[in-house]
């Protein structure tokens, strides 16, 4: 699966726990999951936490089921999936429906998350996630392969899993557990040893390597007019959710846009975030081919007309620019047999 030239995120966390925060944030991510699909967006992303200071989102599938049912070409994708955490039964039936619903345009990265609070909130063993995950995956595939009896029809997702379900990771032994289920490998982050010893585990099982590689270069954008005035207004909430991210991570995995910043203009100075031009961001884009532009609007609670305003000069600017999204899902045979 190509990195895409352009994508959306939203984890709905913010610091304000005043009455109508939650509702505000969901309108918005609707509203902007619709307005980045008409224009042509290559995809919105939501992903999961649990046990957070600003309540990032913990309910990732009922979120991408909003955001499929707020468009009709984007990709929407779970990234990720804490399985560890779920009964896994239930993860095969709701993923089933939302691909039975919206065919060819759900993803899911399967994955063990790298907190021990989250898997006590759960009641599981974090020491035990590996094993955890494992039987959680074969559960989700053996549920979607059972055969049909006189009472009882199988529930099959649209797609044949390997379409829409990876594991995720950035270790050997993800890889091995993408091999052994017999899916896709979508690493934490761009790294091309570990994809080659992917590719050569594949190969030893006889398997065809499918690698959701993240690309290469992977920028946060906020698109403004005038980024020097732009950035006292909405460092703080960059600065809210880098630093949770941070308390998070530590020296563990990290992502892409990992900032220890204490401060906004040491946050600016990282390049963790980059306030931009429309014509700068196009700029860094030619400059890195092949890298994804990662909007994420609502981070820390931005405020609508900041968010807005960043989204609207990025769709009507930026995106014309880039490389056009791939055609839909929706246009090309699916499989139906897991």
């Amino acid at each position: 699966m190509s990195p895409p030239a352009s994508l959306l995120r939203f984890n709905l966390a913010s610091p304000d726990t005043g009455p109508g925060e939650r509702a505000r944030l969901a309108a918005t991510m609707r509203a902007m999951v619709a307005a980045a699909d008409a224009a042509g967006v290559a995809e919105v992303t939501v992903s999961e936490h649990h046990v957070t200071r600003n309540r990032s989102l913990s309910s990732p599938i009922v979120a991408a089921a909003i955001a499929l049912a707020s468009s009709r070409r984007v990709p929407v994708s779970i990234s990720a999936l804490l399985l560890p955490l779920y009964d896994p039964v239930r993860v095969a039936l709701d993923l089933a429906a939302l691909e039975e619903a919206f065919p060819g345009r759900l993803r899911v990265v399967a994955a063990l998350g790298y907190r021990p609070e989250e898997y006590a909130l759960h009641g599981r063993d974090f020491a035990a996630r590996g094993a955890l995950l494992d039987a959680a995956l074969a559960t989700v595939l053996a549920t979607w392969r059972a055969a049909p009896t006189d009472d009882v029809a199988p529930v099959v997702p649209a797609s044949a899993p390997a379409r829409f379900l990876a594991v995720g990771g950035q270790s050997w032994a993800a890889a091995r557990r993408a091999v052994r289920h017999g899916l896709p490998f979508a690493p934490r982050a761009h790294l091309p040893e570990l994809e080659a010893t992917y590719r050569e585990l594949c190969g030893a099982a006889g398997r065809q390597p499918d690698c959701w590689s993240p690309a290469a270069h992977f920028f946060q954008v906020h698109v403004a007019e005038d980024p020097d005035a732009t950035w006292p207004r909405v460092a703080r909430h960059y600065l809210d959710d880098a630093a949770e991210y941070a308390r998070w991570q530590g020296d563990g995995p990290r992502s892409p846009v990992y900032s220890a910043a204490r401060g906004a203009e040491e946050l600016r100075r990282s390049g963790a975030v980059r306030v931009l031009t429309p014509a700068a961001c196009l700029d860094l884009a030619a400059a890195h081919p092949g890298s994804t532009l990662c909007l994420h609007p609502l981070a820390g609670g931005m405020p609508d007309d900041e968010a807005w305003s960043s989204v609207q000069l990025f769709l009507d600017h930026v995106l014309p620019g880039l490389a056009p999204a791939p055609p839909s899902p929706l246009d090309r045979p699916q499989e139906t047999t897991p």
